[in-house]
C-alpha cells in the first residue's frame, strides 16, 4: 500500500511516497503527518484495513499563512521596555521567543518554546527592573545636546526610539530620574528619555518667542432698552434660570426656580439678536425662559 502527498492543485509531492505492508484485512493505521506551511484538507482512498491488492492513499495539503506572534517586554508594572517583536513563520514551525540580551539576569520567567497556528499569538516577557528614583526638575530647565543622542520610551531601556535626536538641540526638561548605579535619565516631553550625559544645561529656551500679549475682547454686549411693563412666569426646566447683571456679562449665582413670578420693567435687544427681560429687580433673563 502506497501513501502519497500531494499539494492540493498536485503540481508535487510535499513528501516521499510511503509504503506500507500488512496482511490483508489487518488493521490499518493512517496518521497524516503535520507539515509546514500547510494543512491536510482531504484524505482520499482512506482505508481501515490493508487491502488484498495494493492501492494509493492520497492525502492533499494546501499551502496555509500562518498567524503571526507578538513579544512583549514589560516590567512587573506592566510597563513596556521595548517595542513590541512580530515573529513571522510557517504554520506548524516551531518558533523559540527570545528575551531582551541586556535584562536576562531580571528576567522572571522565560516562555516556553512555541508553535504557529492559525490564530495569532501574544507572548509577554516580564522584568524585575531597578526601582527609580524621581526628582523634581526647575520650574523651565532646559538642556542642549551636545552630540546626537538616542532616546528611549522609557529609562532604563535598551532599544532606542527609531530617531535620534540631532546635536545642539534644545530641549525643555519635564521629569527626571536616577537609577541606582547613578545614571540620570531626563524626560523631554511624552514617551522620550535620555541620558544627561553629554548635555548641558540652559536657563531658558533661546528659540523660543516671548508669549504675544493677549488681548481680551470687550466684555460688553451692545443693546438697547425699551420700557415695558408685564407679569410673567419662569419656565427654565428643573434647573431654573440664571439672572445676569446685563446681558451676556457676569451670571449671578442666584438662580430663578420655575414658576416663580417675576415683573419687567425693560426689554433690551443685542446687536446679535437675542432679546432680553430687565426684570424689576434690575437683573436680567432671556426673555425665552418666561411665560
Amino acid at each position: 500500500m502506497t501513501v502519497v502527498y500531494y499539494a492540493q492543485d498536485q503540481t508535487r509531492d510535499l513528501k516521499p511516497p510511503l509504503q506500507l505492508t500488512g496482511h490483508p484485512g489487518a488493521a490499518l493505521t493512517l496518521v497524516p503527518p503535520i507539515i509546514e506551511g500547510h494543512e491536510l484538507v482531504a484524505v482520499v482512498g482512506y482505508l481501515s484495513t490493508f487491502p488484498a491488492t495494493n492501492q494509493t492513499v492520497i492525502c492533499r495539503y494546501q499551502p496555509r499563512v500562518a498567524a503571526p506572534v507578538l513579544v512583549y517586554h514589560r516590567d512587573t508594572h506592566g510597563r513596556l521596555l521595548a517595542p513590541p517583536a512580530l515573529l513571522v513563520g510557517k504554520l506548524h514551525a516551531h518558533f523559540t521567543p527570545a528575551p531582551l540580551p541586556a535584562l536576562i539576569e531580571q528576567l522572571t520567567a522565560t516562555p516556553a518554546l512555541g508553535q504557529f497556528t492559525e490564530l495569532s499569538q501574544r507572548i509577554t516577557f516580564t522584568y524585575t527592573v531597578d526601582p527609580l528614583t524621581h526628582g523634581k526638575p526647575p520650574t523651565a530647565a532646559y538642556i542642549e545636546l551636545l552630540t546626537t543622542k538616542a532616546a528611549f520610551a522609557q529609562p532604563n531601556l535598551t532599544t532606542p526610539l527609531t530617531t535620534a535626536l540631532p546635536a545642539h538641540t534644545i530641549w525643555r526638561v519635564f521629569d527626571l530620574a536616577r537609577t541606582p548605579d547613578g545614571t540620570v535619565w531626563l524626560n523631554i516631553g511624552g514617551s522620550q528619555w535620555l541620558t544627561a550625559q553629554d548635555t548641558r544645561p540652559q536657563a531658558h529656551g533661546p528659540f523660543q518667542l516671548p508669549a504675544a500679549p493677549l488681548r481680551l475682547p470687550a466684555a460688553n454686549i451692545a443693546y438697547t432698552m425699551q420700557a415695558t411693563r408685564y407679569s410673567a412666569t419662569v419656565a427654565g426646566g428643573a434647573a431654573g434660570v440664571t439672572q445676569w447683571q446685563a446681558p451676556y456679562e457676569a451670571p449671578l449665582d442666584e438662580r430663578l426656580e420655575t414658576g416663580t413670578q417675576v415683573f419687567v420693567t425693560h426689554t433690551a435687544t443685542t446687536r446679535t439678536g437675542s432679546t432680553w427681560a430687565r426684570l424689576a429687580n434690575g437683573h436680567y433673563v432671556l426673555v425665552q425662559y418666561l411665560n
